[in-house]
């Protein structure tokens, strides 16, 4: 493996954890802005952070589908199969 591959895989760690973080941070706060007794401020400042992760999370997600597919194009063919666990079990 490349040093260059092996920092692609490295950053691929690294980055679909914190996807999951911004995911399950979205859902208590879509769901505390529900709250009918929240001042219109604080719903306002919920709502926001709920976009903010949900943004952030939907960017992770494709920096990670777009560096499977980059490592998966510098495979070489035979290799291919390293990365089949990625292309069927990756990111959802």
């Amino acid at each position: 493996m490349t040093e260059l591959k092996q920092i692609a895989e490295n950053a691929l760690e690294n980055l679909e954890p914190a996807m999951r973080s911004l995911e399950q941070l979205e859902a208590p706060l879509y769901a505390v802005s529900a709250d009918e007794s929240l001042s219109p401020p604080v719903r306002n400042l919920i709502d926001w952070g709920g976009n903010a992760a949900c943004d952030a999370a939907n960017l992770a997600s494709c920096h990670c589908g777009e560096t499977v597919k980059d490592l998966n194009d510098c495979a070489p063919p035979t290799a291919r199969s390293e990365n089949v666990a990625r292309e069927t079990g990756g990111i959802q």
